[in-house]
C-alpha cells in the first residue's frame, strides 16, 4: 500500500502496470527506506535546533546534527550487538582475573534494559 500511495494509483492499477521484477526492485527500495532521511526529518530538526539555540548559552554550537534521527541498517545493528557482547565479555574476564564478582548487568544487559523500560511504561501510566 505503500507504493501504491508514492505512486499516487490504485492497488489494482500498480498490479496492471508494474511487472513483477519491478515490484521486487521498489520491494527492496522501500525496506531500506526507514534508513533514508527525508525532508520532514530536517524541518523538524531545524525547528528543535532553532527552539534550543534560544535557550542555550552558546547557540554557535547547537548543530542540525544533534536533532536529526540516528538509523540503523540490520547490518549495523547486528555489527553494534556483537560489540556489546564483545564488551561484556571483556569486562567480565577482566573482573575474573581480580577475582571481582561482575555485576548482573554485565551478563544480562538486555534484561536490565528490558525492565527499565518497563518501569518507565508503568510510571508513564502512573502505577507506581
Amino acid at each position: 500500500m505503500m507504493l501504491c500511495e508514492r505512486l499516487g494509483m490504485t492497488l489494482q492499477e500498480a498490479q496492471e502496470k508494474m511487472s513483477s521484477s519491478e515490484f521486487t526492485l521498489w520491494k527492496l527500495y522501500l525496506m531500506e527506506e526507514p534508513s533514508r532521511f527525508h525532508r520532514d526529518d530536517y524541518n523538524f530538526a531545524m525547528i528543535a535546533m532553532e527552539v534550543r539555540r534560544v535557550l542555550a548559552k552558546k547557540p554557535n554550537r547547537v548543530k542540525i546534527e544533534h536533532f536529526l534521527p540516528k538509523y540503523e541498517t540490520p547490518r549495523q545493528v547486528k555489527k553494534r550487538e556483537k560489540q556489546e557482547v564483545s564488551v561484556q565479555m571483556e569486562k567480565s574476564m577482566w573482573a575474573a582475573m581480580i577475582g571481582a564478582t561482575p555485576p548482573d548487568e554485565w551478563m544480562n544487559p538486555k534484561e536490565e534494559e528490558e525492565e527499565e523500560e518497563e518501569q518507565r511504561h508503568e510510571e508513564d501510566e502512573g502505577l507506581l
